[in-house]
């Protein structure tokens, strides 16, 4: 019988047998399939949120620019979404076959990387991981936007009858923030767990679209919560990369975690994953 320490085990093992080569793919997919966005930000003197504001509390931003800016982040966004379906999502399903090949002890194979680009692949790869994005999108803010409306409704009430400090208005907002933030990631999470063997099903079935989607949530049916908990399993390492500037991610984690979760795909369509 097969648990989730003795998963981890044989994949770091297998991965550690084929390191460099495994080091080498996993750099690549992460550089492929990372995730594409522009940040913007403004730099104020001392800090202070009050030199975005003339004396009087009004703007001192010009209207013009603030539109400039909301429209060029919401072009990037987009962009960023589509680079995420015709690139992102069909090298995450190159990236699948590679881990699953390196934890049956098939070997590394650097064709791997245009593996969804074979055999008719890439169109199976690119509708079932744009469900899968928008599936999770959905989840999302089916919950995140009436929150995100009693937030905004809140915090105008309370500013229109609490006389409240430029401060304590902008921790209120961002209070508010954080809990339409946590309640939207619950559905989120759940829907993200449950459609996570998606590329593996892709890579390893040749399954395709909404059969890819339904064969993953049929699959996961009372497993979420277990590879939720495998997840979580990585956070320590996680922080280790985030402390090193992601070498330790670079040169150990990001393989380690990518065999690991195709081990969990590999043992569970085998019906041979037990407690955890």
């Amino acid at each position: 019988m097969i648990n989730r320490a003795e998963i981890k085990e044989r994949a770091k093992n297998m991965f550690q047998s084929r390191y460099w080569p495994s080091v080498g793919l996993f750099a690549i997919f992460a550089a492929l399939t990372g995730s594409v966005g522009v940040g913007f930000g403004f730099t104020f003197n001392n800090g202070s949120l009050k030199d975005l504001f003339d004396g009087s509390g009004n703007s001192i931003i010009p209207p013009a620019i603030a539109i400039a800016f909301a429209v060029f982040g919401a072009i990037m966004s987009f962009m960023g979404i589509l680079y995420y379906i015709f690139v992102g999502g069909p090298f995450t399903v190159s990236s699948a076959r590679t881990g699953l090949n390196i934890y049956d002890g098939s070997g590394v194979n650097f064709k791997d990387v245009i593996f969804c680009f074979r055999d008719g692949r890439y169109k199976k790869s690119v509708g079932a991981m744009a469900l899968y994005m928008l599936f999770t999108m959905l989840a999302c803010f089916v919950v995140m936007i009436p929150l995100m409306v009693i937030a905004i409704a809140a915090g105008v009430i309370i500013a229109n009858n609490l006389e409240l400090s430029e401060w304590a208005l902008a921790a209120m907002i961002a209070l508010f923030g954080v809990i339409a933030g946590l309640g939207s990631s619950v559905p989120a999470v759940i829907v993200s767990e449950g459609l996570s063997l998606t590329p593996y099903l892709v890579a390893d079935e040749g399954l395709s679209g909404m059969n890819a989607i339904r064969r993953s949530w049929e699959i996961m049916r009372g497993h979420k919560w277990e590879r939720f908990v495998l997840e979580l399993s990585f956070l320590g390492w996680g922080i280790l990369t985030v402390l090193t500037w992601g070498i330790v991610g670079i040169f150990f984690v990001n393989p380690y975690m990518n065999v690991t979760y195709a081990g969990y795909y590999r043992e569970l369509t085998r019906g041979e994953i037990t407690e955890y």
